[in-house]
């Protein structure tokens, strides 16, 4: 389930850099940033039920920045998709 969010999280993210419009962009983003929020949950669960570890720790934080960037991308292209009226 996890391998199949993030495969959802990057094919999404690359789909939707294929569109011409940016209101389609910004709707692949969408669909990306909830894979990118299932992931979170899934790794709050495993932490929940088996304990923090190094690796659990370490996915959670690219998760974390990963969300973060995509924010970034996200604002940027509204604020973009704003210009162009």
């Amino acid at each position: 389930q996890l391998r199949r969010a993030a495969d959802s999280v990057h094919s999404n993210i690359a789909e939707g850099n294929g569109r011409h419009a940016t209101a389609d962009y910004l709707r692949h983003l969408s669909m990306s940033n909830a894979s990118l929020n299932e992931i979170g949950s899934r790794l709050h669960f495993i932490e929940r039920r088996y304990g923090r570890t190094k690796e659990t720790i370490a996915a959670v934080s690219r998760c974390t920045t990963t969300a973060r960037l995509h924010g970034g991308l996200v604002r940027s292209l509204r604020a973009k998709r704003k210009r162009e009226g």
